[in-house]
């Protein structure tokens, strides 16, 4: 883990991609987009169905090793808003079991925003210790975590390049790499990320279960 002060408050970056909030014994994640493959296979599009099995096996296990009590979801937890009805019996069970062990804030994502999921408090946004949490990054000068973006950096290692996830954290935002098995990510260079960084702006690249350090990349 990494750890980082945000608004006076100590975080860990999680080398799963989820943030972990110690003294408020809270994890927080992004972009599951659960059903993914489920929903290109409607349309024609065949990848591996086990997406949404092998992200929430990931998660449980990083909420038992970390002793979490809540979970803030920062959006896009499902791919659209009928994947919920779409999980298969073993992904469901596990799904569920988190509903029924941790006291869960799930904020709308562009995704599923207008999904309904029994027992689950939803928000459009949502502020604790003067820390916002919003799906969408968004221009404000008070703190805030988010997703969406699904950042990742592309690094240049014995003449090949590579993709990895990344943490975004400047002093007013940070910004979760997504969590989910099958979702991409998009260049930290790319202008949808300029309005929000600055020179002092760190990633953190997630490679082979470890988190690293980077200054200086833009």
């Amino acid at each position: 883990m990494k750890l980082i002060k945000f608004n006076d408050q100590i975080l860990l970056l999680e080398k799963s991609g989820a943030i972990i909030w110690p003294e408020k014994s809270t994890a927080i994640i992004s972009d599951l987009h659960l059903e993914k493959s489920s929903f290109f296979a409607k349309n024609g599009i065949f990848i591996p169905p086990y997406d949404s099995l092998e992200t929430l096996t990931k998660l449980k296990e990083m909420l038992i090793n970390n002793k979490v009590k809540k979970l803030i979801l920062l959006g896009d937890v499902f791919h659209d808003s009928k994947a919920y009805e779409r999980l298969e019996k073993s992904s469901k069970k596990i799904f569920e079991s988190l509903i029924k062990s941790y006291e869960i804030f799930f904020i709308f994502g562009n995704h599923d925003k207008f999904i309904k999921i029994p027992n689950i408090k939803f928000f459009n946004t949502f502020s604790e210790q003067n820390i916002n949490f919003s799906h969408e990054p968004q221009i404000i000068k008070k703190s805030l975590i988010c997703g969406h973006l699904h950042p990742k950096i592309i690094l240049k290692i014995n003449g090949r390049k590579i993709s990895k996830k990344c943490f975004v954290y400047s002093k007013n935002i940070i910004i979760l790499p997504a969590y989910g098995k099958f979702t991409g990510g998009l260049d930290v260079r790319n202008k949808e990320f300029s309005k929000y960084l600055d020179s002092n702006t760190i990633f953190f690249p997630l490679h082979n279960n470890k988190i690293y350090k980077l200054t200086n990349y833009l």
